[in-house]
């Protein structure tokens, strides 16, 4: 009797293990799954059965499954994913932008102003705006006649001084004032280049630089036209032909030009061009010294420097000493400069000013787009342009909030925090400590730059951004920008006596109008534009199974490029170095092979480099595995009513390919080759052992 419930004992507690085992094995698919009910979810689940070609066999044909029925007929041959959410994304901006936004931030309502007048904008009115522009410093000589030929600059107030005489005259025609108001009304770093910049001595305080002035692309030509050649000589008349035909356009007869003037403002661009192209060659260090030094560089104050930054920095009630610190840069420019001056009439440099903001701004109506679908294109971009962080303020609020910001961010950190915890998954530091803890100090820095920084959700901070922009609402279309680079460059200049604070990102880190997502190696960031988390890529109320096998998936490809071969040269710390062991370097060569070996016929397809697969391979891995072991933890999923005869696991994989969707179907060789590689991606679809799997791993 004893022995009997001995046996019982032992094969009942066999018959618990092997259930154990079994309901192990099987993984999610006796997880309890419920049914969502919010509208999101449920518009989730019928956007993934709207390109289903339940017909297609999965094990042989992912692709086909997931966007058979993805065809956009209207459409050219090789619309895709990426194409819709990009025309879903200016539809959404177009709408905005064109509804009354009286509540919205004042930034917003200019942004909305500057589209319109972009829209309305007339390429005949440009020769009369410009030619208004330019008589605030005395006309342009090219199409006026009655500027006098005066005048230099008295250096101990600043006053104008005839070149003739000590008598103070009237000037018509000053290039000092010229260029006071190109520099702070047109953004224009001609002829002398200036900025505010960190000061790289004391990282906490700001300097006034000088430095090369703007670059322009004939440059290359002019520096060259001493050595003659048809190519040359045909560009540099090509050149002057360019300004004879504003000067016409603006009023002048062709009979009545001044090719002359024209001739010696080119010349004098020469010069400009040589001695910039010197100065590149010039390795002498920054030098750093006071107003007064700088001062002393023009013995004959040619460059009168004291009266125009003094008169450049009063536009924002800045006073300048001649204590003040300069940090000079490019200094043989300079001692060529004042050289040029020297012997330059003031009416040439006041006319290539003058030429250089006709150029600049009348290009501008030029470029307008006639047809209405390519201006509303072309002004959506200049808006971008002058307005990035109202318009990206414009668009979260609306259609992006804080609650589906919150909910990327932590899918970013559930994956993130998986691998952290399984970095024994990636071969490179599954036997090399230190390199597992170098990869672990790498990830733990990471950060996610979802959609839009902190700071644009904060609506005094939007609006302090734009505070120096005037209300310009009954201006023109090129006045408006004016005003917007007027805004941005009294803000700059007021800098010089502010603390150090963390600069705004760069408007283009995500971009309002991109659909993009990447790894930004100096940053540690994974940037994910608004716009490109959208369906199918991203849902705030879509199931797990269907955010993980999308976004997540992309999520995971970007960490990777953390600690991939490109991301070696870059430390934890953003420090340009190579930061792998040895043995960790080694270890990625054997497994890039494999990665080769196994991936070869997807390797070089549509420009797919072997980087780039390992990265697809290993986001997928990591996303997929993060997944499961979130829902592993799980007490219940819920999954939309129309996809419920599908496992999780499968509308991971079906999410997955959705992404890839297109009318030319060319990504289906590669989305179809990586899952067959993937043994979960066979166990979910029950395929047979046709799908030969062989593992290769980071």
């Amino acid at each position: 009797m004893g022995k009997k419930w001995a046996y019982a004992i032992f094969a009942t507690f066999v018959l618990v293990l092997l259930v154990i085992l079994l309901v192990a094995k099987s993984g999610n698919e006796n997880k309890k799954i419920g049914i969502c009910r919010s509208e999101g979810c449920k518009a989730s689940g019928k956007q993934m059965i709207k390109y289903l070609d339940r017909d297609s066999d999965a094990c042989n044909d992912l692709y086909s499954l997931a966007c058979g029925k993805w065809i956009i007929l209207e459409k050219p041959r090789n619309y895709s994913v990426k194409h819709e959410l990009q025309e879903t994304l200016i539809k959404q901006i177009k709408t905005l932008l064109g509804t009354s936004l009286v509540r919205s931030p004042v930034p917003v309502q200019l942004a909305s102003t500057f589209y319109k007048n972009c829209l309305d904008a007339a390429p005949y009115y440009a020769a009369k705006w410009l030619d208004e522009e330019l008589q605030d410093i005395g006309g342009w000589p090219l199409i006026s006649s009655n500027q006098e030929e005066t005048t230099t600059v008295n250096v101990e107030n600043g006053d104008s001084e005839s070149s003739d005489s000590e008598d103070l005259v009237k000037a018509s025609v000053n290039w000092t004032d010229s260029y006071v108001k190109a520099r702070t009304e047109w953004n224009g770093n001609w002829i002398i280049g200036m900025s505010v910049i960190v000061n790289p001595k004391y990282r906490t305080k700001y300097i006034l630089k000088i430095d090369l002035p703007e670059y322009s692309s004939i440059w290359d030509t002019l520096k060259e036209s001493d050595n003659t050649t048809d190519i040359i000589n045909t560009k540099v008349e090509d050149y002057k032909a360019s300004i004879r035909g504003w000067v016409e356009k603006m009023g002048r007869k062709r009979g009545q030009l001044n090719n002359q003037l024209i001739d010696e403002v080119v010349a004098f661009e020469k010069e400009l061009a040589k001695a910039y192209s010197a100065a590149l060659m010039d390795k002498s260090e920054d030098k750093y010294m006071s107003l007064g030094e700088l001062i002393e560089t023009s013995p004959e104050r040619k460059i009168p420097w004291e009266f125009v930054l003094r008169e450049i920095f009063g536009t924002v009630n800045i006073t300048l000493s001649k204590t003040e610190p300069i940090l000079l840069s490019h200094q043989s420019y300079y001692k060529r400069l004042d050289e040029i001056l020297s012997t330059t009439s003031n009416k040439v440099i006041t006319t290539y000013i003058g030429w250089k903001f006709v150029s600049q701004y009348g290009g501008h109506l030029n470029d307008l787009p006639v047809d209405e679908v390519n201006r509303e294109k072309y002004c959506l971009q200049a808006t971008f342009k002058y307005y990035s962080h109202a318009l990206k303020r414009l668009y979260v609020e609306k259609y992006f909030d804080s609650t589906s910001r919150n909910r990327v961010a932590t899918i970013v950190k559930t994956i993130k925090t998986y691998l952290i915890n399984n970095l024994q998954t990636i071969s490179m530091a599954d036997k090399d400590r230190e390199m597992k803890n170098r990869i672990k100090r790498k990830l733990e820095k990471i950060e996610g730059l979802v959609g839009y920084d902190d700071w644009i959700a904060k609506k005094d901070k939007v609006e302090e951004y734009y505070s120096d922009i005037p209300d310009y609402s009954d201006r023109k279309y090129l006045g408006s920008i004016i005003d917007v680079i007027t805004g941005q460059t009294y803000k700059e200049l007021r800098r010089l006596r502010q603390k150090f604070t963390k600069p705004i990102p760069n408007p283009d880190v995500p971009g309002i109008l991109s659909v993009d997502s990447f790894f930004d190696q100096e940053n540690l960031k994974l940037v994910y534009s608004p716009g490109f988390l959208q369906t199918p890529i991203y849902n705030s109320d879509a199931p797990l199974p269907i955010n993980y096998g999308a976004i997540g998936s992309i999520i995971g490809r970007d960490i990777i490029a953390a600690i991939d071969l490109q991301g070696s040269e870059i430390d934890e710390n953003g420090a340009k170095r190579n930061w792998w062991t040895t043995k960790g370097s080694i270890d990625y060569q054997t497994n890039s092979r494999c990665f080769d070996n196994v991936y070869d016929s997807i390797v070089g397809l549509n420009n797919r480099s072997l980087e780039q697969v390992i990265r697809d391979v290993e986001g997928l891995r990591i996303s997929f595995e993060a997944f499961n072991d979130l829902v592993a933890n799980s007490r219940d999923v819920r999954i939309p009513k129309d996809i419920k005869n599908f496992s999780l696991e499968q509308i991971f994989f079906i999410s997955y390919a959705q992404m890839f969707c297109s009318n030319d179907k060319i990504e289906r060789t590669p989305v179809n080759f990586i899952v067959k590689h993937f043994a979960p991606f066979n166990e979910a679809f029950k395929c047979k052992k046709t799908n030969h799997v062989k593992k290769c791993r980071l």
